[in-house]
């Protein structure tokens, strides 16, 4: 069985790059998170023989782009969004921060339109939400970020990044969903 692509997406500084680092260093292997760079995957194995490949999504369409359908096929952008497009699950790392909920919508927003722009709809894929950051004071309660945020084939993981908490659980989430169908 060849591995399955999972992509990690939300705003900047909602805890990516801490998620994927958390989950490739509970398979032991070591890596450094200060050169992780836009094109490296990492293979996990999550049990059962189920293997992963993990990418950060560290698409620049929300900072710099009102709409990724105009730039060239060769931009960067739509390189990550193919990597989207072609993903068989996505782990969508919101940040509880009450402070971040406007970028926590517009990435998912420009997510869904960015999709929709090339023939795909979000609610085909498999995603789970990583409510991430809940150590801190000034979060929001998960059930509103249920009520904003959701597609068909989803689930809510709540996590610390920063403590490992979490972040195993929602990519084996997610593993369950992609085998859901």
């Amino acid at each position: 069985m060849s591995p399955k692509k999972v992509v990690y997406v939300g705003p900047g500084f909602s805890g990516r790059r801490t998620s994927v680092v958390s989950v490739v260093r509970a398979t032991g292997l070591r890596i450094n998170p200060g050169v992780m760079n836009p094109d490296d995957v990492y293979l996990v194995e999550v049990g059962a023989g189920e293997r992963l490949h993990l990418r950060i999504s560290f698409a620049r369409s929300v900072r710099h782009y009102n709409d990724a359908a105009s730039l060239p096929a060769d931009h960067p952008v739509q390189q990550e969004l193919d990597w989207i497009c072609e993903a068989d699950g996505l782990v969508f790392i919101i940040d509880a921060q009450r402070e971040r909920e406007g970028a926590n919508l517009e990435q998912f927003e420009h997510l869904t339109r960015d999709l929709r722009h090339r023939g795909l709809d979000l609610n085909d894929k498999p995603v789970v939400f990583q409510v991430n950051k809940r150590d801190l004071d000034s979060t929001s309660p998960l059930d509103e970020f249920r009520s904003v945020f959701g597609t068909r084939r989803c689930a809510f993981v709540e996590s610390v990044a920063s403590a490992g908490v979490g972040t195993r659980e929602a990519i084996l989430t997610l593993a369950a969903l992609m085998h859901a169908g």
